[in-house]
């Protein structure tokens, strides 16, 4: 595309960033004091199908990302035992996957932000009775969660488990 050559996109993660927040704000607002039970039964669904959605991309990218970090450094390695031969990987496709690993390390600080100051701060503060039914599907996008490299995700995501431990709300299927 017309913007594949620039380093950053213009603001448009951020503008996708923020509409996602509100969304996942309007639908919160509306499940946790919704007067008419049908639109309350819509935003509950709407909403929980959002935090799986987004808590299972924002891990997948997260592996993703991690594979190309370990890949860039074992490319590195071999690279400089090729130099050491005499042979060499073009520019081209250096920046191509350097650009590629850059968006997706943009793609998931975004997400985090997201999955840490929305999708993990409702979850604390619903009751437990209103998370329970939808533990099963949430709780192990929630686990695979711990593995993050962000301090805060982590801190609200241990008390959420805590929260879930404690209450007793947890299910697991036999």
């Amino acid at each position: 595309g017309f913007l594949s050559g620039m380093p950053l996109l213009p603001g448009l993660l951020k503008q996708a960033r923020e509409g996602l927040s509100c969304y996942l704000n309007l639908l919160y607002k509306v499940f946790k004091m919704g007067d008419n039970d049908e639109h309350k039964n819509d935003a509950e669904g709407t909403l929980f199908e959002n935090y799986n959605f987004l808590l299972r991309d924002y891990n997948a990218k997260l592996k993703i990302s991690k594979n190309d970090s370990n890949r860039l450094k074992k490319r590195k390695s071999i690279a400089d035992q090729d130099s050491n031969i005499g042979t060499e990987t073009s520019e081209d496709d250096k920046k191509s996957k350097t650009l590629e690993e850059s968006e997706l390390e943009r793609e998931v600080h975004g997400l985090n932000s997201v999955i840490t100051h929305v999708v993990l701060k409702q979850l604390l503060a619903l009751e437990p009775a209103l998370l329970k039914p939808h533990l099963e599907d949430l709780y192990p996008h929630l686990v695979e969660l711990a593995v993050c490299g962000s301090r805060d995700t982590r801190a609200l995501l241990k008390d959420l488990l805590l929260k879930i431990f404690e209450s007793n709300i947890l299910i697991i299927s036999p």
